[in-house]
């Protein structure tokens, strides 16, 4: 027997239409699909049955503290009208925790949307006729069902008010997730008179699943329901965790045309920021997450493939499988450890001066099978100091005749000979006009203010705040050729200022700036250190970023200088949000 949605479902014209055949299909199979989707969204919220709950759930409840933030939000958008909570999704819980949260302040809980693959067994049997939570199939283009659904979800927001999770599913690390905006179509569908959104945030110290998700990663991999309810109730044992349940300001509809799919998409980005604006990243939820895999051994070798792949892109001569070799200054450079890491992870071979020769114009490595001829060289090595025939005659660290094999067209050396321009020092200050001059955009960040002490002026400025700046040689590296004026030493300073004043080109200045700092182990215990973010650009046939980065910690009390080369170390770089 229909009930009364059923029957406003079935009277809606878009449905009349597609049992007309608008999508192709009329008749008795066209109502056949209808009527078997609405028996299986049909649902009925018992709320008496539904406040027991929580007692066959309490070994699972009494370990999540439920706190609710902003409750008088929710409690006068419940009295003013018909409300739609929107919240991100973080862990299977959420459907128990959140609901409780309204019931604990005496709001009626509503209708709940809730992945399909949550309906199976007892549990589908309680959400149907006792929490009242609706199936989504996630997935599906069917016509035949998004119709029915959104015109279920309209019809129902006559009666009751709505719960859904704009994300789709849950997030696994945290970030929120791109909304999708079906649900979010069919509530201003129901073109309720007084119909508002309350953007809604749940957030944990700890996840319970979270030692499932460890090992999952990505949605692709995920386990079946049942398991990994299995291996929740298993890791359950010891778990507790606070739950901050946020509301945040009434979102009104009033005014927004569900027939336009861009105001549709611009109101879920909106509730998106609403929900983010009062989402807590919790201290513990930061530790938790810093003590997952924060990359996976796949994932590290995706990274080396793709600069493998940019250093093949380099060949000369478009060569289908060249050699690749990294050249490095020896095991007694402070970064060597990382040139024979990234020469393992890529598969090529870790070379030094010794192991190269030039013959017939072309480089060559050798080998216990014999001379190699080398195609592309990632050369870890200075300009000055590869090739003692064109540069730098005392260096031991070059490849003698390199250049010429270089200008000769027959090898590839990446980054390429005079590309450290880009890394001097004085250039850094032209940086938003070459934006502005190649890209005609403004750039997005700023630049630290520089001063170039070749002009009159600046230099003028620089030396009478010598005490309060940076200053630092323009083709200088490593932390090396630089003074920091507040912490420099008298006689310091005036040794730099005879400096600057006898070759003031060779020299800018900047603010000191306040490095970021973090919790570092050293060897008095745990303490801050100041640090530093640098990203990877992979430049071949096309140009990426390299997800991640190197993060670099000065381990030095008070010092800024991250560099390796002047006592520096590196951090694990992960982002939570």
């Amino acid at each position: 027997m229909a009930d009364d949605i059923t029957r406003a479902v079935l009277s809606r014209q878009e449905i009349v239409q597609y049992l007309r055949g608008s999508h192709g299909e009329s008749g008795r199979a066209a109502r056949e699909r209808i009527d078997g989707y609405l028996d299986e969204l049909r649902t009925t919220q018992r709320y008496s049955i539904y406040r027991a709950l929580k007692h066959p759930l309490y070994p699972i409840l009494r370990k999540i503290e439920r706190i609710g933030e902003h409750v008088d939000v929710a409690k006068a958008a419940a009295r003013a009208g018909r409300v739609i909570y929107a919240s991100n999704h973080r862990s299977h819980t959420d459907y128990l925790v959140e609901p409780l949260v309204l019931d604990d302040n005496s709001i009626r809980p509503p209708i709940i949307a809730a992945g399909i693959n949550l309906f199976g067994g007892p549990l589908g049997l309680i959400h149907k006729h006792v929490t009242g939570a609706i199936p989504i199939r996630r997935n599906t283009k069917d016509p035949a069902y998004l119709l029915t659904l959104k015109a279920y979800v309209a019809e129902l927001l006559r009666t009751t008010d709505f719960f859904f999770y704009p994300e789709g599913g849950r997030s696994y690390s945290g970030e929120l997730k791109v909304p999708k905006t079906g649900l979010m179509h069919a509530a201003l569908q129901a073109k309720h008179p007084h119909l508002i959104v309350v953007p809604t945030a749940v957030s944990y110290d700890l996840v319970l699943e979270d030692h499932v998700l460890a090992r999952q990663r990505v949605k692709r991999s995920q386990r079946a329901f049942s398991r990994e309810v299995a291996e929740m109730v298993r890791y359950a044992v010891g778990y507790t965790s606070r739950a901050y349940v946020t509301f945040g300001k009434p979102i009104p509809l009033q005014g927004i045309d569900a027939d336009s799919r861009r105001a549709v998409l611009d109101l879920s980005h909106a509730v998106m920021r609403a929900i983010g604006a009062v989402y807590k990243v919790l201290p513990t939820a930061v530790i938790s997450s810093a003590m997952r895999p924060s990359v996976t051994r796949r994932e590290l070798e995706q990274r080396a493939d793709a600069l493998l792949e940019t250093l093949r892109a380099c060949s000369p001569h478009g060569m289908r499988d060249p050699v690749v070799v990294v050249l490095t200054p020896g095991q007694y450079n402070s970064a060597y450890f990382e040139h024979a890491f990234l020469a393992q992870q890529m598969g090529v071979e870790l070379v030094e001066a010794v192991d190269l020769f030039t013959k017939d114009g072309h480089i060559y490595m050798h080998t216990t099978s014999g001379d190699q001829r080398v195609d592309v060289i990632y050369r870890r090595i200075d300009d000055a100091f590869l090739d003692p025939l064109a540069f730098r005659e005392d260096s031991t660290l070059g490849v003698p005749g390199l250049l010429a094999c270089y200008r000769a067209g027959n090898v590839a050396i990446a980054n390429a000979i005079g590309t450290g321009v880009a890394d001097d020092k004085s250039m850094y200050a032209f940086v938003p006009e070459m934006i502005r001059f190649y890209l005609g955009e403004e750039p997005l960040l700023r630049n630290v203010p520089t001063w170039q002490l070749r002009k009159p002026e600046d230099l003028r400025y620089a030396l009478d705040h010598l005490p309060e700046l940076v200053f630092k040689e323009v083709q200088g590296s490593g932390g090396y050729g630089m003074m920091i004026g507040p912490i420099a030493t008298p006689a310091e300073r005036d040794d730099f200022r005879r400096r600057i004043e006898s070759n003031p080109a060779n020299y800018i200045a900047q603010p000191t700036l306040s490095l970021s700092t973090c919790p570092t182990f050293v060897e008095q215990g745990i303490a801050p250190r100041h640090l530093d973010l640098r990203p990877f650009v992979l430049s071949g046939r096309e140009v990426r970023l390299v997800p991640g980065g190197l993060t670099r910690v000065a381990l030095k009390e008070g010092s800024l200088v991250v560099n390796s080369s002047q006592g520096g170390g590196t951090k694990d770089t992960w982002v939570v949000a």
